[in-house]
């Protein structure tokens, strides 16, 4: 997996275009940032973890945190993975300037 964290001040639009070209499969945001993205979450196949989810329940189309959280108690860790130094940690989208 590779964090690409999204600037919460973005528009849908925005989102849009940072979940397509980064090929995001799951979103983890709040609930702002889902009523944002969720169109494109929609029509690009991308599963949503909504945290602070009012009440616990989540929006249409999402899955609370807190559930995520509960399902994995009891399971076991994943194997751990081989790691190169040159493999992707990390993809940073910027504002575009340059200061």
């Amino acid at each position: 997996a590779v964090a690409v964290p999204f600037n919460s001040l973005w528009k849908e639009e925005e989102y849009a275009f940072g979940l397509k070209d980064s090929g995001t499969k799951v979103l983890i945001c709040d609930p702002e940032r889902h009523r944002l993205a969720a169109g494109s979450c929609a029509s690009l196949g991308v599963h949503t973890i909504v945290t602070r989810a009012p009440k616990g329940q989540p929006p249409a189309g999402a899955v609370a945190y807190a559930a995520v959280v509960e399902a994995g108690k009891g399971k076991a860790a994943p194997d751990a993975l081989n790691v190169d130094s040159d493999d992707m940690a990390a993809l940073l989208y910027t504002s575009g300037t340059t200061g």
